[in-house]
C-alpha cells in the first residue's frame, strides 16, 4: 500500500465507497484490493441511455454501469436507484441489470448483464453489507430486523420481462406492516 493510501485510510476511519460505479476508473483494481465498496445505479443507464449514446457514443455508453465486470474483478458491490434522477422502481432496476435494457436506446453493454439472483442480492444483502449492518438486516434470519417487501411473483425466478411490473403486496419495517393495502395484517396501515 502506498504512503498516500495509508495516510488517507489512517485519517478517516469511516467507510469509503466508490459511489456511482458507472465506470471502472484506472485505480479500480487498487480500490478493490483496499476493500473499498462500489455502488451502482443502473436506472441511470435505463433513463439516460439515449442521451449518453448521443453524447458519448456507442463504446462509452455500453461500458456504463459494468456490473458484471465489477463482480468479476472481486468488487464489493451494492445497487440502488439514484431516485429522483431515475425510476425508484426496484423491479425496473433489477430488469435493467439483468437485460441491460434502456428506455429509448435498446440494450447497451449486454456483456455486463447479471442474473436475477445476483441482482436481487445486490439490492438487499449487499446494501446491508455496505452500510455495515449485515449483522442486523439484509437477510431474513432469526434475531434480525424484519424489514421486507413481498411480491406476488418471485423476482429471482419470474420471467425477466415481468420484473418491471412487480408491485409490492406489502412492506414490513421492524416486523410491522407499513404498507398493507390489502389489509393482510389486520387493521389498515
Amino acid at each position: 500500500m502506498s504512503r498516500s493510501s495509508r495516510r488517507i485510510l489512517a485519517w478517516a476511519p469511516a467507510r469509503w465507497c466508490l459511489s456511482m460505479g458507472s465506470w471502472r476508473p484506472p485505480g479500480s483494481a487498487r480500490a478493490i484490493r483496499l476493500g473499498i465498496p462500489v455502488t451502482v445505479q443502473h436506472p441511470l443507464l435505463y433513463t439516460l441511455g439515449s442521451v449518453l449514446l448521443e453524447g458519448w457514443g456507442e463504446q462509452r455508453t455500453r461500458q456504463i454501469m459494468p456490473v458484471r465486470a465489477w463482480l468479476d474483478e472481486g468488487a464489493s458491490l451494492s445497487a440502488g436507484t439514484d431516485h429522483p434522477v431515475s425510476s425508484f422502481n426496484p423491479g425496473l432496476s433489477l430488469w435493467g441489470m439483468v437485460t441491460r435494457g434502456t428506455l429509448k436506446a435498446g440494450i447497451q453493454g449486454p456483456e455486463y448483464a447479471i442474473d436475477q439472483y445476483t441482482a436481487v442480492q445486490l439490492y438487499t444483502a449487499a446494501g446491508a453489507q455496505l452500510n455495515g449492518e449485515s449483522h442486523r438486516r439484509g437477510t431474513l434470519e432469526p434475531r434480525r430486523l424484519a424489514d421486507l417487501v413481498a411480491f406476488r411473483l418471485n423476482p429471482i425466478t419470474c420471467p425477466i420481462d415481468d420484473l418491471p411490473s412487480l408491485r409490492p403486496v406489502f412492506t414490513m419495517v421492524g416486523g410491522r406492516a407499513v404498507y398493507d393495502p390489502e389489509v393482510m395484517f389486520g387493521k389498515p396501515s
